[in-house]
């Protein structure tokens, strides 16, 4: 807030040097606020610079009077740059109170709470109170991952917290990584990463905010044995190409999210015995299967995992399909 408070404070606009063509536009608004009556009075005033000669813009207040500048706009509408000065006048004792390089076509503009901001001939602001923002770069060198933890060196001042999704990207390579936040201070950003493309190293990130990644049909092909063990964390369809004795499909390792789905492929030449762990539960309609098709046909089983009990259910089962 800019208050003028005594008879013999103002506030003065000049310019650092001669313009070009056209003097700059000045407009201000205020109140005054009268203590004694009490009494409160809107007021605005305009004016134009003149060059480096200070131009009073808000004059100063009666005897009694508190005047408070709300608003303050100055516009370059020279052909070339302007330095702005923007000056507290008290009894012919000058404080420079801000000093501004305006292209043309700049608005400055001062409001009662958020100070001076500058603008472009857009709208954009150029200068002024900005909230924390989420783009950031870092040319720390680290290889393209989709697991681990990444710690990147960047700018202070973000607005990165626990808990937000990252995406960065090399710019050079077009490599990228995504993971969650685990933690910001001060120019060190780590995330545990969790999704990636590519696998180059790369000293030349861009870092910005990212959508939670949706939940891919991630396909393993198990390995031919005697017991095979799927694991529920990277896994929603396992696939045994070509089973060859018999085996026992054990308990998921892993960490299964509550009502995830999952479906097992068997393809085998010649009829096979099946085993399953304690978590597979079947009903008396639809039991689990004791052996597989054979002659190379596919079987399909799909279960769903019951968060109640941990056990893995059997939904459906399609037999007998060409491999």
């Amino acid at each position: 807030m800019i208050i003028l408070d005594a008879t013999t404070r103002s506030l003065e606009v000049k310019l650092s040097g001669a313009i070009t063509t056209n003097q700059l536009p000045i407009v201000a608004s205020y109140v005054d606020i009268d203590t004694a009556t009490p009494s409160y009075t809107p007021a605005s005033a305009n004016a134009a610079t003149n060059n480096t000669t200070a131009v009073t813009v808000v004059a100063a207040p009666g005897a009694g009077v508190q005047r408070q500048v709300k608003l303050l706009t100055v516009r370059n509408t020279d052909t070339v740059s302007a330095t702005v000065i923007i000056q507290y006048n008290d009894n012919a004792t000058l404080r420079e109170i801000g000093k501004f390089t305006m292209a043309a076509d700049d608005v400055l503009v001062y409001t009662d709470g958020e100070g001076f901001r500058l603008f472009d001939n857009l709208g954009s602001l150029k200068l002024g109170l900005r909230g924390p923002g989420y783009t950031a770069t870092s040319a720390t060198s680290l290889a393209t991952a989709n697991s681990g933890s990444k710690s990147f060196t960047t700018q202070a001042g973000l607005a990165y917290t626990v808990g937000a999704r990252i995406r960065a990207t090399s710019t050079g390579t077009g490599d990228w990584m995504e993971g969650v936040v685990t933690s910001y201070s001060n120019t060190s950003l780590v995330a545990t990463m969790d999704n990636s493309y590519g696998s180059g190293t790369n000293a030349d990130w861009n870092i910005n905010l990212a959508g939670e990644a949706g939940i891919s049909h991630r396909v393993v092909t198990e390995t031919d044995d005697a017991t095979v063990t799927p694991n529920a964390s990277i896994t929603d369809f396992s696939v045994l190409a070509s089973l060859s004795q018999t085996t026992t499909i054990a308990n998921m390792s892993g960490t299964a999210r509550a009502r995830q789905l999952w479906s097992l492929t068997i393809i085998s030449s010649t009829a096979r015995t099946l085993n399953w762990g304690s978590e597979y539960i079947g009903t008396v309609a639809l039991p689990l299967p004791t052996t597989t098709s054979g002659s190379s046909q596919a079987d399909e089983f799909l279960f769903i995992r019951n968060p109640a009990n941990t056990k893995w259910r059997l939904l459906a089962i399609s037999s007998g399909y060409a491999s």
